[in-house]
């Protein structure tokens, strides 16, 4: 799923191994600090689990964009 601004993070909290990020640094930033604010508004187990797989498929996907970036060079 990418996000947009028809998702909610409430979506994603439910289903964060869809969540795909934008390129762009400053959209992804502000998407993801919005899903964290979220998940400790209303604070449960299940939410804070969910935040932090969020946090780890975005490092993820940074890496991989690394990598790509590399071989293209």
């Amino acid at each position: 799923m990418a996000i947009t601004i028809d998702s909610t993070v409430e979506e994603v909290l439910a289903n964060p191994s869809h969540l795909r990020l934008p390129d762009r640094g400053d959209l992804s930033f502000a998407i993801l600090t919005a899903i964290i604010t979220a998940a400790t508004e209303r604070l449960t187990q299940e939410r804070w689990s969910a935040a932090w797989y969020v946090l780890k498929l975005a490092e993820q996907g940074k890496k991989t964009s690394r990598q790509l970036r590399r071989k293209n060079q």
